[in-house]
């Protein structure tokens, strides 16, 4: 009887710590969380597509476009990356341009604003820009008359009248180095304008602008 009781307990032992395996893979499993799918039309082909919510760009099994995921709060749709980039590309070519004619107008007002301190106002009000060859003639005419008068009122014996001559003559010379100087700096003024405008290259502007994001309202952002 005491071997009786003495197996009973060893075999009630083990069975007791056996681990129970009665549905245990099941109730132990890792659960996948479901995907929630939403039904879009391709926007190409039009064919019904089975997208994830949290999708934003899939590939159309039937005529295999790239599509973006557009969401808004009434509508979702789908629209072909190809055409986007289409878009997107000529909007950045309208921006390049846009700025490319504002920097040209920026650096023509300048050039307008700093011609304006170079002109001449002329005994009618009116504003010349400077030359050399007028200045050289107007000198080196003020300076013949100023000449002239010295001589004549020298070999007149009117001595005292040379002085004006003299005055004129100094005058004259004056004038025109004067007048050549503001000639040469307007003309130096003047290439510069032109070299920053010829530097322009409208080029340059489309280069820059394939570089930067191009944000547009009729493109909804992603979400």
């Amino acid at each position: 009887m005491r071997e009786f009781f003495r197996y009973w307990r060893a075999y009630s032992g083990i069975y007791a710590h056996r681990p129970r395996c009665v549905h245990r893979g099941l109730s132990n499993a890792r659960r996948i969380p479901s995907v929630r799918l939403e039904t879009l039309a391709c926007n190409q082909c039009g064919a019904p597509l089975s997208v994830p919510e949290a999708a934003q760009f899939v590939r159309c099994n039937h005529c295999s476009a790239s599509l973006a995921v557009r969401r808004s709060d009434s509508v979702t749709y789908t629209e072909v990356v190809e055409k986007l980039v289409e878009h997107a590309s000529k909007l950045a070519e309208q921006v390049a341009h846009l700025r490319y004619q504002n920097e040209l107008e920026r650096i023509d007002r300048e050039w307008e604003y700093e011609r304006e301190g170079h002109l001449i106002k002329q005994k009618d009000g009116s504003l010349v820009e400077p030359t050399r060859g007028a200045a050289i003639f107007f000198g080196v005419g003020f300076a013949s008359a100023g000449c002239v008068v010295s001589v004549v009122t020298i070999a007149s014996g009117v001595w005292p009248f040379a002085v004006f001559g003299i005055v004129a003559f100094g005058f004259g010379i004056v004038a025109a180095v004067s007048g050549t100087n503001a000639a040469e700096r307007f003309e130096r003024a003047r290439l510069r304008y032109l070299r920053r405008r010829g530097s322009l290259k409208i080029d340059d502007f489309l280069a820059d602008a394939r570089h930067e994001p191009v944000v547009s309202d009729d493109i909804p952002p992603l979400r």
